[in-house]
């Protein structure tokens, strides 16, 4: 009888084991996805372009290091670009401050690097967005970390944006 169970739990357990591993295994949700969820939920979205580091080269939506530099590093490359895995930004097409950025770091070391420099893009458009009309969006707005994506939030609702990026992310 000892015999037989043997073989029973010796097929069993490469079965829980699979089946442990699978539960720690979630898939990461993409940066356009976080994005794209956020201009879904996104009250009097201006018009505006998504870019996308996955997006092919030759793709409109593709998001160049040239922008990046730009928009996150003062001209040069950010410090922390070696360690994103994955990028996406919604940018305005006017004069709205609207503008959502979610960067996904390699480790938590470069996550807290890419904050910095998503604070700064933040600290540059509120210097430079100075619209009466845009100043609560502007005071409300945030970076936040959650686990090793980087959001930037510059909605009409930061709190439910916030709410949106945290339910995406998991």
């Amino acid at each position: 009888m000892k015999f037989m169970r043997l073989p029973i739990v010796a097929l069993l357990l490469p079965l829980i084991v699979i089946t442990l591993c699978s539960c720690g295994n979630k898939k990461l949700v993409t940066c356009r996805e976080v994005i794209a969820s956020l201009t879904e939920s996104e009250v009097g979205l201006p018009a505006g372009k998504v870019y996308d580091m996955r997006a092919d080269e030759g793709n409109d939506e593709h998001l160049a290091a040239s922008l990046l530099c730009a928009l996150y590093g003062n001209g040069g490359k950010p410090t922390a670009a070696d360690s994103w895995v994955d990028c996406a930004i919604f940018l305005s097409a006017t004069e709205h401050p609207c503008e959502f950025a979610v960067f996904l770091c390699d480790s938590r070391d470069s996550a807290i690097d890419t904050a910095r420099a998503l604070s700064m893009r933040l600290d540059t458009v509120r210097l430079t967005k100075k619209a009466p009309q845009y100043c609560q969006m502007l005071e409300s707005a945030r970076v936040t970390i959650i686990k090793n994506y980087v959001v930037l939030i510059i909605s009409s609702d930061a709190e439910n944006a916030l709410k949106t990026a945290k339910k995406q992310i998991g």
